[in-house]
């Protein structure tokens, strides 16, 4: 499974450095460790140290639901994947969490097979 990962909601109130280190509810939660708890599936990139280089693979999972993102970026994630296992994206629907519709997310729907398509978010059957 690989799900667009959270963005954190820094609280920065003024100009005093301390206020970096505070945080308010994430902007968007992150579907890898709430989707791989509630399920027990596998996630690319699930939670700090239950994945190894989690930085890296949740930076590689950041870009792997950009727009401009090749389709070869996104195959060579899925070969870090057992061949066995089924792969599915959890991402944002179509204009979602963008100006005016202009989000520069992927369309998901594009990808694969709709399993699930909700008003902000979408799952897809990769293979």
């Amino acid at each position: 499974m690989i799900a667009v990962p959270g963005t954190p909601n820094h609280r920065f109130d003024g100009f005093n450095p301390a206020d970096l280190d505070e945080y308010g509810p994430p902007q968007t939660a992150d579907m890898n460790a709430i989707i791989s708890g509630f399920t027990g599936s596998y996630s690319f990139a699930g939670h700090w140290s239950e994945t190894p280089d989690y930085l890296a693979r949740r930076k590689r999972s950041q870009k792997y639901f950009l727009k401009r993102t090749t389709d070869e970026f996104r195959q060579a994630i899925y070969s870090e994947i057992d061949p066995k296992s089924s792969i599915y994206a959890i991402g944002p629907a179509k204009g979602q969490f963008g100006l005016m519709g202009n989000s520069g997310f992927a369309d998901l729907e594009a990808m694969g097979e709709v399993i699930v398509k909700g008003p902000d978010y979408i799952m897809v059957k990769i293979r």
